[in-house]
């Protein structure tokens, strides 16, 4: 797809996957064309795209104006909004078995009630359970997912806007947690060991390392992917990590999921991990 500025496109039947997202958001550091109307038309079938979307136009345009209007996004800015219950927003359709939900990270880690963040990671692993994900690996797969939040708290100094996010269908199990903070460069780079590090691809790929932490090597974090390498065990994953100008892409079937590639991506602000998990 060739995108030139002042150009417009017929994208009704468009897919808003990361390949689509990716070749805009180039065309456009390049070129300077109006994102949004390349997007406004997108058809959503995976979340991971439409919140690594979410955190470029808040880093980069300023609004959300350019999010798909479909009910999914929908359901995306309303768990955003402060006026929100914080338990989070949802979406179903009976057809297709189709569900979704969204939780801002905008909670306090260390509160005496976690009722509203327990009953939406619930909600989460049942949505998986229900597709046919077996009980004990739904489970690993959202402690993965509760860990990979807890980050955001802990690392990405922008808690209060970074979003959550699950969907669930016939075929495969996607959850997502995106935040525009500082990136893993700039979190890592907190650790003395790692102060000198420059390059955001390799930053990426020492995040997944066991044992790498911001907090430093005998602190005993760092172990927040395991989790999710292990539920992945018997299940084909597709996983996409993002932040800075790089990505680094996951895909095959295994505890290790050897099939890694470390790509450069136009800049993002913050982190974005995108799990897809095929049934």
């Amino acid at each position: 797809m060739e995108i030139r500025p002042g150009k417009r496109v017929d994208i009704t039947v468009t897919e808003l996957n990361f390949e689509y997202l990716d070749d805009v958001l180039l065309a456009a550091s390049r070129k300077g064309i109006d994102v949004g109307s390349y997007f406004k038309d997108a058809v959503v079938t995976r979340i991971g795209p439409l919140a690594e979307l979410l955190i470029q136009n808040r880093t980069q345009s300023g609004g959300f104006d350019v999010l798909p209007a479909n009910a999914v996004a929908t359901a995306l800015r309303r768990a955003l909004d402060r006026r929100a219950p914080v338990s989070g927003s949802h979406v179903s359709a009976e057809q297709g078995r189709f569900t979704a939900g969204f939780m801002t990270t905008r909670r306090d880690p260390q509160a005496v009630d976690e009722s509203h963040w327990m009953s939406f990671c619930l909600r989460a692993q049942q949505a998986a359970e229900s597709v046919g994900v077996h009980k004990s690996t739904a489970r690993g797969l959202i402690g993965a997912l509760r860990e990979i939040e807890s980050n955001v708290h802990e690392h990405s100094g922008r808690a209060h806007d970074g979003i959550v996010g699950y969907r669930a269908t016939e075929s495969d199990f996607e959850f997502v947690v995106a935040d525009s903070g500082v990136g893993t460069l700039a979190a890592l780079r907190r650790n003395p060991k790692y102060a000198d590090l420059a390059d955001p691809g390799r930053a990426l790929e020492l995040a997944l390392t066991d044992g790498v932490s911001s907090f430093g090597d005998d602190s005993g974090r760092g172990y927040g992917f395991r989790d999710l390498f292990i539920g992945l065990a018997n299940l084909s994953g597709e996983l996409r990590f993002r932040s800075g100008d790089h990505a680094l892409t996951i895909d095959g079937t295994g505890p290790s999921l050897p099939s890694r590639r470390l790509i450069q991506k136009p800049q993002l602000q913050g982190f974005v991990a995108s799990i897809v998990c095929h049934l």
